[in-house]
């Protein structure tokens, strides 16, 4: 009887918990059939009703392809959709109280049906053609529905050069198709197309809509070349030798004899002292950002479809900071915060002027000769200075330098133990890794010889720091 009542509440308490108890759910299985009557031109899936419906039987079915088969000497499109619920789906946010059910009262559901769509009474001559096309030698069907008009003898599914090749064009002796449409104004013939945005066919442009369909652009030129490829969340950017089109839309006062694609710099001219990667390494989300020049101003393509201008700017290059994902750049002497400029809201354009010449990276940071300058948002600070030493030896405030120009010390010069220096007529600063502040990095008042440890932010300066 104890025995019994123990095992009594050891039950119990896995149900409250959620545990399973002995024994799995049990399984409901269901399969029905829907017998759909053959559609009429220009009707869609979905607006097709089951003729019949009825429990799943054995039927001696004759595949011509995946989708396409015979039955009693009928042709049918036929598709299976098979649905499972279970009773304790867990992973959700919420609580399921099923889940405190024991397993064998458990309840999941399988439902199985299987549609079948007729579309001729000629099923022997029953021929898929690819991309949902398919004929029985008299009409041409896309899925379900007969297309009106089209010429069943010549009809072919092709892949123009330029086309992914699941785009679903298609041509007869006198019209082409695309998605079983035929296309208003082209001709039967060569048909290019220019990364799903632009077709020619027969010396006319026209412009592929995922939602108006193709519809013709005789605003656009035929001599059609694509400069950058979209990519998700990114339109590509295509020129017909006169204009520039992003999204299938010209750039106001951009002509296409003074647009150039830009590629990334490295090294930067001028700048030897600062480190930047000899090619692109992407981590971030911003992953498929181009850069372009037009006439002296620089447009700069961001997330989103995003074009944002930085005007007058004819010495512009652009580049990776080294052991870094920032991308930065340089005209004049302007910084520019490209990944910040690609996710701000409008057409903000994130610019710092800087001093003097560039060094760096720096423990997360750049440097001029007025100061550090933040990677992430080009704000001057501190840099990598902390308490009480920010506020004696800072190499600036509000953008003024307060201790002279701040000038890298040569390597020859550079004390054992440190990699990069800067010094100006009050301190010198030393830095044990360039890629990040350490417990190394060492402030030196050049009046009396006193060392700080420069990323101290306690209440008191450490006069002492770890010799190597």
């Amino acid at each position: 009887m104890r025995r019994a009542w123990r095992a009594g509440l050891l039950a119990i308490g896995a149900m409250l918990l959620g545990l399973p108890v002995a024994g799995l759910a049990y399984t409901v299985r269901s399969c029905t059939e829907y017998w759909y009557p053959p559609a009429k031109p220009g009707q869609s899936i979905s607006d097709l009703r089951p003729e019949r419906t009825n429990a799943c039987r054995k039927h001696a079915i004759e595949m011509r392809s995946d989708r396409f088969g015979v039955i009693d000497g009928q042709g049918y499109f036929i598709t299976t959709d098979v649905n499972t619920s279970r009773a304790c789906a867990g992973g959700g946010p919420a609580f399921n109280p099923s889940c405190l059910i024991p397993g064998p009262l458990q309840r999941n559901a399988v439902s199985e049906a299987r549609n079948y769509y007729r579309l001729t009474q000629n099923g022997a001559s029953l021929r898929p053609l690819g991309q949902g096309y398919a004929t029985d030698g008299r009409t041409v069907f896309s899925y379900t529905s007969p297309i009106a008009g089209a010429d069943a003898a010549s009809f072919q599914v092709f892949t123009p050069p330029g086309a992914a090749a699941d785009a679903a064009w298609a041509r007869d002796r006198t019209r082409i198709y695309h998605d079983e449409t035929p296309v208003p104004g082209m001709v039967p013939g060569p048909v290019t197309v220019f990364d799903e945005t632009f077709a020619v066919n027969g010396g006319r442009v026209y412009e592929i809509d995922a939602l108006d369909g193709i519809k013709p652009r005789p605003d656009v030129r035929p001599n059609l070349t694509v400069l950058a490829f979209a990519q998700p969340l990114y339109s590509n950017v295509i020129s017909d030798g006169q204009h520039i089109f992003v999204k299938g839309k010209p750039l106001d006062g951009v002509r296409a004899a003074s647009f150039q694609m830009l590629p990334s710099t490295c090294p930067v001219p001028g700048l030897p002292e600062l480190k930047c990667r000899a090619e692109l390494v992407r981590n971030t989300t911003a992953s498929n950002f181009r850069i372009a020049r037009s006439g002296n101003d620089i447009l700069y393509f961001g997330e989103v479809y995003k074009v944002v201008r930085i005007r007058n700017a004819p010495d512009f290059v652009y580049f990776q900071v080294a052991d870094s994902d920032e991308l930065l750049g340089l005209s004049g002497n302007r910084l520019f915060q490209l990944e910040e400029m690609g996710s701000a809201l409008g057409d903000t354009v994130i610019g710092r002027p800087y001093v003097g010449r560039l060094n760096g990276p720096v423990a997360g940071y750049l440097v001029d000769e007025t100061g550090f300058i933040s990677l992430h948002d080009l704000e001057r600070g501190s840099g990598p200075l902390c308490g009480q030493v920010s506020d004696l030896a800072t190499p600036e405030r509000d953008g003024v330098s307060r201790f002279g120009p701040l000038k890298r010390l040569p390597d020859t010069q550079m004390p054992a133990g440190f990699k990069i220096a800067f010094e100006n007529t009050r301190y010198r600063y030393l830095f044990a890794n360039p890629r990040q502040s350490t417990e190394f990095d060492t402030v030196i008042d050049l009046r009396d010889g006193r060392r700080m440890r420069a990323n101290w932010c306690g209440d008191g300066i450490q006069p002492q720091v770890v010799r190597r």
